[in-house]
């Protein structure tokens, strides 16, 4: 065997017309001898399953590629390292956690969000790097596409959302595109509170279900404003019927007709 060791490997794979890998696969069955990642790497694929070699070629993969985690130096390396170490393996996890560490824009972190397995903690902490280095609302509202419906990460997409809209506009759009009813409700009392005038307060109340919780809040915002008996007229006539706000509306328009 240590004649076959000491073979040319490359001469005998040229003249064969095999890859030195399938030569060493074929001589040293039997013979665990891996001197790169790539052969510990190709071994493991190639090893019967529970077999004493699948685990020695795990067990060589998994040192070469916490070596090459530990040289890690740039993005490139990081996702190199990464895609090359065994899956589910501490080293991946370890080439991962670099890899998110050196990302600094929101393509790079959109990236490490993309490699990460569904609903991981690493998945978690890709696309909260992700929102962190987004700015601007035209990088949020990208990144808010991003996670599925009802995930955490896509509540928190839209708080940042939310929270960079400063025209009506703006907060429309974000209402429009809420995760669930309690984000809508905070996106419309967002932007009621922009609302400065009885036109854009009446848009606002029009453009919202009939009996939902927004309509109401948009009415009493509406009568707040009005401070002339038409004003208040119009406001009546499309209150709510039924509910606290018709009567707040005829309290208030009652006002006017008490007056000396």
């Amino acid at each position: 065997m240590k004649d076959l060791k000491n073979a040319n490997i490359a001469k005998m794979a040229n003249d064969l017309g095999l890859s030195p890998e399938k030569i060493r696969r074929i001589l040293f069955q039997d013979v665990y001898v891996f001197s790169t990642l790539e052969q510990a790497n190709e071994a493991y694929a190639c090893a019967l399953a529970g077999s004493e070699k699948e685990k020695q070629a795990l067990k060589k993969w998994s040192a070469f590629s916490a070596e090459e985690v530990a040289k890690v130096s740039t993005l490139e390396e990081a996702r190199k390292a990464h895609d090359r170490a065994p899956s589910r393996s501490k080293e991946k996890k370890q080439a991962f956690a670099k890899l998110l560490s050196l990302c600094s824009i929101p393509k790079e972190a959109r990236d490490a969000y993309r490699r990460a397995p569904r609903g991981s903690k690493e998945e978690s902490q890709a696309f909260a790097k992700l929102l962190s280095l987004c700015s601007t609302l035209e990088q949020v509202r990208k990144a808010y596409d991003d996670p599925p419906r009802g995930s955490k990460e896509k509540k928190h997409a839209f708080t940042k959302w939310l929270s960079l809209c400063s025209t009506l506009e703006q907060i429309c759009d974000a209402y429009k595109n809420a995760p669930d009813e309690s984000e809508e409700l905070k996106a419309f009392a967002k932007l009621l509170s922009l609302c400065s005038n009885l036109e854009q307060v009446r848009m606002a109340y029009n453009s919202v279900p009939n009996a939902s919780k927004e309509r109401r809040q948009a009415f009493t915002k509406w009568l707040s404003l009005c401070s002339n008996l038409e004003q208040v007229r119009k406001a009546f006539n499309s209150a709510p019927r039924g509910g606290k706000e018709e009567r707040q509306a005829l309290l208030k328009l009652a006002s006017f007709y008490l007056e000396p």
